[in-house]
């Protein structure tokens, strides 16, 4: 996965970035027709920004059947939530338009194991008569960032760049991207498990790259930076044991003989699972911090 995101309280892993993302953004030109000239247009304003996600959403990291049943349920309460990118960047408040989904993989049984989701978000201002909902930014908006019990304006566009916000949102993409990469590593190993039963000769020389792979994971894990943040600090120790369950997995796949392939390549897989577990406890801190960030309320 190449990007992360929060809509609301649902976590959302982009399939691809260029294929994954669109955004669409429209200037109001509304056409007045004039007798025996060309139609007149006149600049009445701008459309709201329009915003299309496709995303995976893969039993190794949620349920998916339950995440897209808080998806319709997004849909159905027709409220603007929350739309902020694993990089901590905050896009604004959208409703959900349209949600439409595809299995992807299913278990021997039937069980949902993957889908995949385009889902179509507007932007909401909220009504001009009334005031500001939270969390919609204006042009020339500050936004208030407390650092030593002291609050100061920053304005927005250096918000994350010059502001303990901006750590956070720092050390929470890098957090979200390892898990995404994690499961990566548990989708390649379950392959490599499947490959040592009939080729272990061919497990073999698979069994280094994916190795070197695990171990840039578990380096990826910022466990120093978010031990730093005091908001977030509470998920430093969840990353530390996932860091090592992951280490263990690399150093069991380090030059496995063919005739031990297979139950290296088991354990390494058992130990990147423990990670993944590991590594779910977690998940709801970022995602507290994230809508934190969000409504610009984040302390460190």
């Amino acid at each position: 996965m190449s990007l992360y995101a929060v809509l609301g309280e649902t976590e959302l892993d982009i399939i691809a970035w260029l294929d994954g993302f669109e955004a669409r953004f429209a200037a109001e030109w509304p056409e007045q027709g004039l007798i025996g000239r060309k139609s007149l247009i006149q600049h009445t304003g701008f459309a709201p920004d329009e915003v299309r996600l496709r995303v995976l959403l893969h039993s190794q990291w949620c349920d998916p059947g339950a995440e897209l049943a808080k998806l319709k349920a997004r849909l159905d309460d027709a409220q603007p939530l929350a739309f902020v990118l694993g990089t901590g960047e905050y896009r604004g408040r959208f409703v959900l338009t349209e949600v439409s989904a595809v299995t992807r993989q299913t278990d021997g049984y039937g069980a949902l194991i993957a889908l995949e989701a385009d889902i179509t978000l507007k932007e909401s201002i909220g009504d001009p008569a009334e005031p500001v909902p939270p969390a919609v930014l204006l042009p020339g908006w500050q936004a208030p960032v407390t650092q030593a019990g002291e609050a100061m304006d920053v304005p927005v566009e250096t918000v994350f760049a010059e502001s303990p916000a901006g750590d956070a949102a720092e050390a929470i993409g890098a957090a979200i991207g390892a898990m995404g990469q994690a499961a990566q590593v548990a989708s390649g190993l379950s392959s490599l498990v499947a490959v040592a039963q009939s080729d272990p000769l061919a497990a073999v020389s698979l069994a280094a790259p994916l190795a070197s792979s695990i171990g840039a994971v578990a380096e990826a894990l910022p466990v120093e930076a978010v031990a730093g943040i005091q908001a977030i600090s509470s998920a430093a120790g969840a990353l530390s044991i996932a860091r090592g369950d992951l280490e263990s997995a690399a150093a069991w796949l380090a030059s496995p003989a063919p005739g031990a392939i297979l139950a290296r390549a088991g354990y390494a897989l058992s130990h990147t699972r423990d990670a993944l577990e590991v590594l779910d406890s977690a998940r709801g801190v970022f995602a507290q911090a994230a809508a934190a960030i969000a409504t610009r309320s984040f302390a460190a």
